[in-house]
């Protein structure tokens, strides 16, 4: 399956920032291509790499502000113009909106994802700003803003199903520590570089 150019974007930043190697970012991508989600998050949740050092280096690169969810405030009226569902199911978050000059300052854990800006632009008629957030502070944002509750776990998940979910972050961090021992003896061979 060939990657969206938004997660090939993603992927080399990472790389060129030296934020994972190239066979910790295989490892990553395959896990993105079988299971879903954003890059960032999936290296995170493998234990490659550290979510919040991850954000601050695609604001960087990017030259975008980062955004410390501490800092927002509640915009009913940028709000009540996103639907929830679209911002769960992108990792974004609308920031505010300045009904006079139709700016929309929007938080995005992938701000590689051009297709996702043009579409709440196309859909709120208004023109966006982005500003990064790791996916985990913008997860936070629509718990508290949109549903008005802490986000003391993910929502909808059961007990046992938070179990499992625990379980499967234990393996992938076992796995990582495999995938990383195994490249330091390829390369210690010489068969990596």
């Amino acid at each position: 399956m060939a990657l969206p150019a938004s997660i090939l974007k993603m992927r080399d930043l990472l790389l060129r920032a030296k934020v994972v190697d190239e066979f910790e970012m295989r490892a990553a991508l395959a896990q993105l291509e079988r299971f879903g989600g954003r890059l960032p998050k999936v290296l995170a949740d493998m234990g490659l790499a550290d979510e919040e050092a991850m954000t601050r280096v695609i604001a960087d690169a990017l030259r975008l502000p980062l955004l410390s969810m501490a800092a927002v405030r509640r915009d009913p009226e940028a709000l009540s113009r996103l639907e929830v569902r679209l911002c769960e199911a992108h990792a974004i978050f609308p920031i505010s909106l300045n009904s006079r000059t139709h700016l929309l300052v929007l938080a995005m854990a992938e701000p590689t994802a051009l297709d996702v800006v043009d579409l709440v632009a196309a859909q709120m008629n208004t023109r966006v700003r982005t500003v990064v957030a790791s996916e985990s502070l913008i997860t936070a944002a629509i718990a508290k803003y949109y549903y008005g509750r802490a986000p003391s776990r993910p929502t909808g998940l059961s007990e046992n199903e938070l179990v499992r979910l625990g379980s499967l972050r234990s393996t992938q961090v076992k796995t990582s520590s495999i995938v990383r021992a195994l490249r330091e003896l390829l390369v210690e061979k010489g068969y990596l570089d």
